[in-house]
């Protein structure tokens, strides 16, 4: 079977797969209109999709929850408040929303909706954390570096 290159269309799927972990919502994002759930089903039984997806996790694992944090942290709610205004959004239109930074929605016996979203400070004390443990892991790797060399020096007593 003839090997088949990989789109920049389908690698956007790829990608947006591994952010979403959803096939639907990653052929929405990924720019395929028309019946992106079969779509989405579609592209994840294609081989190359699949070998694709497995190699961008393997590059992308750490970047996957920084990049849910940032989502978070820097995300727009602005999806979140067309859900506010009935008149504004139709059925059809909510496969489409960015909803990430929600938590939670009710609709009270009030009528009313409350919508709840994630902690940005939250995230950013995350975003902070793990860059503050990257740095940490650099300076130790430089300072490991440092005794082996000096480890490996000939000592003074040798030398004479």
């Amino acid at each position: 079977m003839k090997r088949r290159n990989i789109s920049e269309k389908e690698k956007l799927f790829c990608y947006m797969y591994i952010i979403y972990g959803n096939a639907k919502e990653a052929a929405v994002r990924a720019g395929y209109k028309r019946n992106p759930e079969r779509t989405g089903a579609r592209l994840l039984s294609a081989r190359y999709v699949c070998k694709e997806i497995a190699r961008l996790k393997d590059t992308l694992s750490e970047m996957g929850a920084t990049a849910g944090l940032n989502r978070l942290a820097y995300g727009s709610v602005n999806d979140a408040v067309k859900l506010l205004r009935e008149d504004t959004i139709n059925s059809s239109d909510i496969d489409s929303l960015d909803l990430y930074a929600i938590s939670e929605i009710k609709k009270p016996k009030e009528g009313c909706i409350e919508i709840k979203f994630f902690d940005r400070l939250k995230a950013l004390e995350k975003l902070y954390l793990i860059n503050e443990a990257k740095q940490a892991d650099e300076h130790d790797s430089f300072y490991r570096a440092l005794e082996n060399s000096v480890s490996s020096l000939p000592s003074s007593e040798e030398t004479a």
